[in-house]
């Protein structure tokens, strides 16, 4: 799909998913050191946990299914999710990347960063919702 974008979750989700992933490659990798020869056990370890390192990683997307409506995948969750755009999104502009802002009254904040380089993928967003506006406040006017 060409309208999805990878994220990392917030931090305490974060941190509990990553320490269980490497504490599950970790404990192979001691299993492994342990044993006075090589042993195939340990991968019972490891290829888990580098799926979950996988996983991690590309698990985390959100889709743009039309100019109303995101279909927001986490790790943790069994079904996606979606969440339809009723507020205005703004765009702040730095010397570093873009970001596109959207917060719900009520649920949902989704801070949406990309970089200079990624300006394929920040204009097709920007012009496929319809709730976006250009702000201009706090934005660094010579990196527009």
């Amino acid at each position: 799909m060409k309208n999805r974008l990878f994220y990392q979750p917030s931090a305490p989700v974060a941190m509990i998913y990553w320490s269980l992933t490497l504490t599950t490659i970790l404990a192979g990798c001691i299993w492994e050191m342990e044993s006075a020869s090589f042993q195939f056990w340990p991968l019972l370890l490891w290829v888990p946990g580098v799926l979950l390192a996988v996983y991690g990683i590309l698990g985390n997307t959100v889709t743009l299914i039309d100019p109303n409506t995101i279909l927001i995948h986490r790790i943790f969750w069994l079904k996606p999710k979606q969440a339809q755009f009723v507020n205005i999104a703004t765009v702040l502009t730095t010397k570093r990347g873009r970001t596109l802002q959207y917060r719900h009254p009520h649920y949902l904040q989704l801070d949406f960063l990309f970089r200079k380089s990624d300006r394929q993928t920040f204009d097709q967003w920007t012009a496929t919702i319809n709730h976006v506006a250009q702000s201009t406040e706090g934005n660094d006017p010579s990196a527009i």
